[in-house]
């Protein structure tokens, strides 16, 4: 079973709040394990690192374009009312 469907099973005034909870433990506990491997990860950050020069294309104009005109796009196909 899904966390979703237990959760659907408790009474209406407990389900939020032990969603809630359920978030927060899953963060603590994931936070937990990236800290204790912090070393591991800033080296594989080190050894992995792209080469200067990798990201150029980010910043010219034709990317920086297509990028306003689909944030554009996407946002006029929202309804705000």
């Amino acid at each position: 079973m899904t966390v979703l469907r237990l959760l659907a099973l408790l009474p209406d005034a407990a389900e939020q709040p032990s969603y809630i909870a359920f978030l927060a433990v899953g963060s603590a506990i994931g936070l937990i394990i990236l800290w204790s491997r912090r070393i591991e990860i800033c080296d594989y950050i080190a050894t992995n690192r792209s080469p200067r020069g990798s990201y150029v294309g980010w910043t010219s104009l034709r990317f920086l374009l297509m990028f306003l005109f689909l944030i554009m796009a996407t946002a006029s196909s929202f309804s705000l009312m």
